[in-house]
């Protein structure tokens, strides 16, 4: 079968090749047709062909390669798609004759499935990617000029990245399902699922990367915890590591995902996250600060959406292991980070420890504790961490249902609602002041 198909494949080259080449004008650099081709694979072998005979197509004008994929192929080791020779072509993986799933061998694994550094991965309907329980890297990786597109029906599951080290000082560690580091992630649809990681348990945006999300949904992930690294567990559902990361939603739904310490559901530690239209953000938890969102030192814009439902300050009950932050404020949204380093920079990393935080709310929803059905909350655990005892508030003195913005000196945070700016407390939800402070 293979044979036949790669024989008609190969015929099927030749004439859009030879096509592009009389379509070209004299000096070459216009006119061209792309190649767009199906091919038909039903075991590994035949899949790795596949994706090498794409790799080695000199088409100049790059193309659209169909892959359908009728069985589910086990992955022995190794990356499946990795370095260049891939600019201006898309790869569609499809799964055709139900659900199909591509997954590594769990004794051979360590590896990411798909690393794209140029030209573009579209995961299309009945495509299942699946990690392992005990792996050291993300699911898929978008670097540089890559970028990864995630269709309805297309699911990323079940990978743990266990990585512990800190190798560039930056957080650098990792995610679980998706890591966006300089590349690009565009989320129409599908599920990102069931993954974990010290930080971004489904998503993290490294080093100037870029998500935008208009559908779909990021579900019950997490991030764990490390001894011997305190700065990780942020972030369950996505989590932005860098100053020029970009995260934009404007759809789908991020929900029931946990952080050990800020962010059950999105953690920004740089960069900028813009949340509108139909973007929900809710069921959430944080051990620590922001159940639905944290913020440490970037910008937040909120035009529309909802957050809903998230908790911060949670107990073990639902953060499993033992809480070490000092921080529990803001269920719906809140600031994380240290007021006594508030202008540390590190260029080199591109990251700024608790810096200034603008958060600029023109629309959408942030409900407090007056709304039984919907409010985000903070649970009230004493005592606190026995590590901080001298933190203001360490004594149970929790604030911000909705949001909690940590202000210690003047200009340190903005809160904006509809233009002017709140400078201590306010609540734009339920008229409960209680519900949002910005000390």
């Amino acid at each position: 079968m293979f044979r036949k198909w790669f024989l008609r494949t190969a015929l099927l080259w030749a004439a859009a090749l030879a096509f592009t080449a009389c379509g070209d004008s004299a000096g070459g650099s216009s006119g061209g047709t792309p190649v767009y081709l199906t091919l038909e694979v039903t075991d590994y072998a035949e899949f790795t062909t596949a994706l090498e005979t794409i790799k080695n197509d000199n088409a100049p004008y790059g193309g659209e390669y169909t892959v359908k994929i009728s069985a589910d192929i086990t992955v022995p080791y190794g990356k499946l798609i990795s370095g260049s020779k891939y600019t201006g072509k898309n790869i569609i993986l499809k799964g055709v004759g139900g659900e199909q799933t591509i997954q590594y061998n769990k004794l051979n694994a360590l590896y990411t499935l798909f690393e794209i550094s140029d030209g573009t991965l579209t995961l299309d309907e009945n495509i299942t990617l699946k990690g392992v329980a005990d792996n050291t890297k993300a699911l898929l990786i978008a670097r540089d000029d890559g970028a990864i597109v995630i269709n309805s029906g297309a699911k990323i599951t079940g990978n743990i990245n266990l990585t512990t080290g800190d190798p560039d000082g930056a957080g650098y560690t990792g995610a679980g399902g998706i890591q966006v580091d300089g590349g690009t992630l565009v989320m129409l649809g599908g599920e990102i699922s069931g993954n974990s990681a010290a930080r971004g348990g489904g998503v993290g945006i490294w080093h100037g990367g870029t998500f935008t999300m208009s559908g779909g949904v990021i579900k019950e992930n997490g991030v764990h915890h490390f001894d011997n690294y305190l700065a990780a567990a942020i972030g369950g559902g996505v989590h932005l590591n860098n100053v020029g990361d970009v995260f934009n939603m404007t759809g789908g739904s991020i929900i029931n995902n946990k952080a050990f310490k800020n962010g059950g559901g999105v953690s920004v530690c740089c960069g900028t996250f813009t949340m509108s239209g139909t973007a929900l953000v809710s069921e959430n938890t944080a051990g620590g600060t922001g159940g639905g969102v944290a913020l440490c030192c970037c910008t937040f814009n909120m035009q529309g959406g909802t957050i809903s439902k998230n908790i911060a300050g949670a107990d073990d009950s639902q953060v499993s292991g033992q809480d070490r932050t000092p921080f529990r404020f803001g269920g719906g949204v809140g600031r994380w980070g240290s007021p006594g380093n508030q202008n540390s920079f590190n260029s080199a990393q591109l990251i700024r420890w608790d810096g200034p935080v603008i958060f600029h709310k023109t629309g959408g929803m942030i409900y407090g504790s007056n709304d039984a059905a919907n409010g985000n909350k903070v649970l009230h655990l004493a005592p606190r961490d026995p590590l901080y005892p001298t933190v203001a508030g360490n004594a149970g003195n929790i604030k911000g249902d909705a949001v909690y913005m940590f202000r210690a000196t003047a200009g340190y945070a903005t809160f904006v609602i509809d233009g002017p700016d709140v400078p201590n407390t306010f609540d734009h939800v339920d008229n409960e002041k209680t519900d949002v402070t910005m000390p």
